[in-house]
This record gives structure tokens, C-alpha cells and sequence, in this order.
């Protein structure tokens, strides 16, 4: 039986884990905007930049709903005040 006062041990790693990605994102999103200031405008490095932006925004857009849903997981596992 557990003791009341309690709180549960709540799994975040999933969520954790996507943190991890997002900041993986954030990281590679900065370099290719410093790639990109650095960049003549419309050169070959200009669009290859635009492109990975792209790319990056792409992944963290994908990222969002998983979050949320990972988000509401463990709202409903807390304890109700």
C-alpha cells in the first residue's frame, strides 16, 4: 500500500528525449542562420542554407504534437490539488 503524501514516480525519458531533439535543432538552426547571414545573398551557400532552415523547422514542427501529447501524459499523472 502506499503511503498518502506520496507523490508517483511519473516516466518522463519520452519526453525528456524529445527536449534533447529540440535542442539538437535549436543548435543546428543557429549555425545554419550564421551560415546563412555569412552567405552571398542567392549563392549556391545562400539556398543550401534556406534549405537546411527548411529542413530544421520541418523536424520542429513534427516535434510540437509529440511534446504535447507527452505533455498532457503526464498532467494526467500528477496528482489532482
Amino acid at each position: 500500500m502506499k503511503k498518502s503524501g506520496t507523490q508517483p514516480e511519473i516516466d518522463t525519458r519520452t519526453l525528456e528525449g524529445l527536449m534533447d531533439d529540440l535542442r539538437e535543432v535549436e543548435q543546428r538552426l543557429n549555425a545554419a542562420l550564421k551560415k546563412l547571414d555569412g552567405a552571398m545573398r542567392l549563392s549556391d551557400e545562400y539556398h543550401d542554407s534556406l534549405a537546411e532552415i527548411y529542413t530544421l523547422m520541418t523536424w520542429m514542427r513534427g516535434l510540437a504534437p509529440d511534446i504535447q501529447v507527452e505533455m498532457e501524459r503526464i498532467d494526467d499523472q500528477l496528482p489532482d490539488d
